[in-house]
């Protein structure tokens, strides 16, 4: 069930009735939620839902053995158990391509499909366990509050990928909502539609195009690709994100916030402070920081630096590509922290955010591409035979509605504005939401593949 879809907008107003007017406890608020939640999966399918509450069953039964200190190493079991089933399905095949590549042997692939969100209710049941292991929460007892708050419909598919002691809680809180509240929930709703139907969606065609055809196009257009790919997976990503807070705000919950503005960073540290911040923050406490963080040498530092983001690129997908994107971003990041060693000289911020927005973009061409040779010819012509497009498609309207519409939201100055002006641009996004949703074909986030 996409949230851009009106079957999710019909879901939505039902389980707002349901939640606010017919469950009269709190009890019975959650086990709505909890119901809600799985007839949110199952729409795609029921056995994929059936392996994803197997997998939070026993993760809800390891994390009470573990506090009770039952057994020894049963926290490094529950590791590998949650490891070995998001490896299993997402990584079995590319496993396979390297002992291919590395071998002279031709073993075919399995057919596995890849079950929507696998990636985030495991890093979110790993993060519990990890949790629970350090005496940082005790385990939640009551099943059902516990798989809700990992199938929280909201945030299931794509994030953001929530921490127990931020979220678990809230699931034993009386939960009410006032006028501020719906207005801020239905302005970050209203702002994710907006990025990921009409920005996202509108520049989806032209990046296909040229991604799939890229030997057809000089590099002027495959530059202006890879411009609209930052704008369209930003837009796609960051919009996932701003429905699911403005949906969990509407229900009384709040989740955090993933994204701040990425794109005027003026430093690859500064991008990685602003972008996926759940992912980012859980690779620091649950990886970097166990590996040491910052407290060992110079060049172990480094190395944890760069290990953490080969890992978080392996995490995007099974391909190359994310290697390479995840372990040049790490590498980037190790320059950033030393870059104050050999450089007394600082530029100017504009001029070091420009660099930055051009090497985050050019690493896009990477996770975008198709495969290793395909993203090694698209960014050789950018950088050696450099060319200003021959023609443009889309116009540069939707860059500037990208910038208007976070000026106006994300700083919250669209309360500021005259009541008049205010009523004025809320039915015009209703209408452009509606106009969307109606007539054009539901587009699945691109994040729903990882």
């Amino acid at each position: 069930m996409l949230f851009n879809s009106i079957t999710f907008v019909l879901f939505f107003a039902v389980v707002l009735v349901t939640y606010w007017l017919i469950a009269k406890t709190e009890k019975s608020k959650i086990f709505s939620l909890f119901i809600a939640s799985l007839i949110f999966y199952g729409y795609w399918s029921v056995n994929l839902l059936m392996l994803m509450v197997s997998c939070i069953t026993v993760n809800y039964f390891l994390a009470i053995l573990i506090h009770a200190k039952k057994f020894k190493y049963l926290t490094l079991f529950a590791i590998l158990v949650n490891i070995a089933l998001l490896c299993y399905f997402k990584y079995t095949n590319f496993f396979i391509d390297i002992l291919n590549d590395l071998s002279t042997k031709s073993l075919p692939h399995y057919k596995i499909i890849l079950p929507i969100g696998i990636s985030f209710y495991t890093f979110q049941c790993l993060g519990y366990i990890l949790d629970v292991s350090k005496n940082d929460i005790e385990p939640e007892k009551n099943y059902i509050y516990f798989t809700t708050f990992v199938i929280f419909f909201p945030h299931l598919v794509a994030g953001p990928i929530q921490r127990s002691k931020h979220l678990l809680p809230q699931f034993r809180q009386i939960h009410s909502v006032d006028n501020q509240k719906v207005v801020t929930a239905l302005n970050l709703i209203a702002l994710g539609y907006l990025k990921k139907i009409v920005i996202a969606d509108s520049l989806s065609p032209y990046v296909n195009d040229v991604f799939s055809n890229y030997l057809d196009f000089g590099s002027g257009e495959i530059l202006l690709a890879s411009i609209y790919f930052s704008a369209q997976i930003y837009c796609d990503f960051s919009g996932y994100s701003d429905i699911a807070r403005g949906c969990s705000r509407l229900l009384g919950f709040e989740l955090m916030e993933n994204f701040k503005l990425p794109y005027l960073s003026k430093n690859i540290t500064e991008f990685w402070q602003r972008w996926h911040i759940s992912l980012s923050t859980w690779f620091k406490d649950y990886l970097f920081i166990p590996l040491g963080g910052n407290r060992n040498s110079k060049w172990r530092n480094a190395f944890n630096y760069f290990l953490v983001f080969t890992i978080s690129g392996i995490w995007h997908g099974a391909n190359y590509t994310f290697l390479i994107w995840g372990s040049i971003h790490g590498l980037l990041l190790i320059i950033d922290k030393n870059i104050q060693h050999f450089f007394t000289i600082k530029l100017p911020g504009f001029l070091t955010a420009i660099f930055t927005f051009f090497s985050v973009n050019m690493l896009w061409i990477y996770f975008r591409a198709p495969n290793l040779s395909t993203a090694n010819y698209m960014v050789s012509q950018i950088i050696l035979h450099p060319s200003l497009p021959k023609y443009q498609r889309l116009p540069l309207i939707y860059f500037f509605l990208l910038v208007i519409i976070e000026f106006i939201f994300y700083n919250n100055k669209i309360n500021q504005l005259n009541r008049y002006l205010k009523l004025s641009i809320y039915s015009a996004i209703v209408l452009i939401i509606v106009n969307y949703l109606t007539t054009s074909n539901e587009q699945q986030f691109i994040y729903f593949d990882f």
